[in-house]
């Protein structure tokens, strides 16, 4: 199979794992506001964040030396090298993520003390801590399920499964439990539930615990894997710093309000995330078959589809955005003031394609750490600035102007050091395309009926799109992929 076909037969699948995984998550916060108060909702998203955060921390940048390392490994058809890569990065990730676990179980009392002033919280950080080493496991099969071209696989397991699972026991444990009792017990037996299914894959992938590496490839795996990990650290505490200070420095109701913004826009991520899942290993081959320029060419073709998909997405969105948040019901109307300003923030993210994770694979990891401890300063001193003035709105603000930093930074470095370009006229083109349509629906005289404006946008765009996006070649390669796979 060839690399655009898998990357487009493979990301359709995701993209329906990546909508299963929005709606769920949707219903399930719903559910969520439904059985919890503003407040102890607000709770539960600021330490659930926090964990993750530290989950993403722990995996201390192993997982992209799994995927660059483990890619070019199989690139050059040395079996043999990749599973003593992938021993040793997950054995490594293990006794990390356990370590980390045991540090913030003991520590919960001071974090909740000290760092958010509501002893409250102890609990909910204690015992959400066992979800770090589930998280950290998570990253790392994922990431084993990328480097075998089977990511709408692990896919499948993050998005649908876990979710899933979250949702049903929350429901279910709703019947036993109230307020936070509820939340700890049921958020702690989704996890390790999914623990143990995690578990059955990385075994059935071939895992053994070991620290067998050639010396020589250890230190490349840690060439990677370090400068990632600062990497990792700054563009994790970057991606939440607008949460971690609006529980700070506002209320728990706050965050509450501010994730249900954040959850009706993340639906605008879908199309990016589900394709460079697929694209970022595929990219790791052909580095290391030194095919730079089929690797221009597809990284033009990718970030075109995505902006393409992603610009659809953000008009439903845009238009619909009263309409999604009634579902939540009352106390969460004020979400809609930050929406537009997250959509945008996430069309200039995956606007770019996948930048940032191109430089790593190209060898950039510490270009991405210098980035990284660029893009943290600005999120910290503009959350500082603009939070205790403007509460959720100054959150959404210092998000944006943090991912236009960070995105600019990538993309401009990705064009004059490495010679890659996500941009050319066609590109440009379809941006012209998506800025005139959302303008001049917006301005129908058709009064606040936002599904009709919704329906004129999409007919109005799609039609332009097919006629200007993709050009001929690339048409009759697509028909030509899609009729394989219904004849299949």
């Amino acid at each position: 199979m060839s690399n655009t076909k898998t990357i487009f037969s493979q990301s359709s699948r995701m993209m329906l794992y990546w909508v299963g995984s929005v709606a769920i998550s949707y219903l399930g916060t719903i559910i969520y506001t439904h059985y919890l108060s503003t407040t102890i909702f607000g709770d539960f998203t600021l330490i659930r964040t926090v964990i993750f955060m530290l989950s993403a921390f722990c995996a201390y940048g192993l997982n992209h030396g799994l995927l660059r390392q483990g890619s070019i490994a199989l690139g050059k058809g040395n079996s043999g090298l990749f599973n003593q890569i992938r021993n040793y990065t997950i054995s490594l990730s293990a006794i990390i993520g356990f370590s980390v676990c045991i540090i913030v179980f003991f520590g919960a009392g001071p974090i909740a003390a000290y760092c958010f002033k509501n002893t409250g919280l102890t609990d909910q950080i204690r015992f959400f801590s066992f979800v770090i080493p589930v998280q950290l496991m998570s990253t790392m099969v994922l990431t084993l399920f990328q480097v075998n071209k089977k990511a709408d696989t692990g896919q499948f397991l993050n998005l649908i499964i876990y979710f899933s699972l979250q949702t049903i026991i929350f429901y279910l444990f709703t019947f036993i439990f109230r307020d936070q009792v509820l939340v700890i017990t049921s958020f702690l037996a989704a996890n390790l539930i999914y623990f143990f299914i995690l578990f059955y894959y990385q075994r059935k992938l071939g895992y053994k615990f070991s620290f067998a590496l050639d010396k020589e490839e250890k230190k490349q795996v840690h060439k990677i894997s370090l400068p990632m990990f600062f990497s990792n650290l700054f563009n994790q505490s970057q991606k939440w710093s607008d949460t971690i200070f609006l529980g700070i420095l506002g209320t728990s109701t706050d965050v509450g309000i501010y994730y249900i913004g954040m959850r009706i826009a993340a639906f605008i991520s879908i199309p990016a995330n589900a394709i460079n899942k697929i694209f970022i290993p595929i990219a790791g081959h052909l580095i290391g078959e030194q095919k730079h320029d089929e690797l221009n060419a597809l990284y033009k073709l990718v970030t075109r589809m995505i902006f393409v998909c992603g610009s659809l997405v953000f008009g439903a969105i845009f238009f619909l955005k009263d309409y999604l948040v009634s579902f939540f019901g009352k106390g969460y109307e004020s979400s809609t003031t930050v929406i537009l300003v997250i959509l945008i923030s996430e069309t200039i993210d995956f606007g770019v394609g996948a930048a940032a994770q191109l430089i790593t694979i190209s060898g950039g990891g510490k270009i991405n750490a210098i980035n990284s401890s660029i893009t943290i300063v600005v999120s910290i001193a503009s959350s500082l600035l603009l939070i205790p003035h403007y509460g959720m709105m100054g959150a959404a603000i210092a998000n944006a102007i943090t991912n236009i930093t960070k995105q600019l930074l990538g993309v401009f470095e990705l064009i004059f050091i490495f010679k890659l370009s996500p941009f050319n006229a066609r590109y440009f083109a379809i941006i012209a395309i998506f800025i005139g349509c959302i303008i001049g629906t917006f301005y129908l005289p058709v009064g606040n009926n936002a599904v009709l404006k919704c329906i004129i946008y999409f007919c109005a765009i799609i039609p332009v799109y097919y006629l200007v996006a993709i050009n001929k070649a690339e048409k009759v390669k697509i028909k030509s992929m899609l009729g394989n796979k219904r004849s299949k």
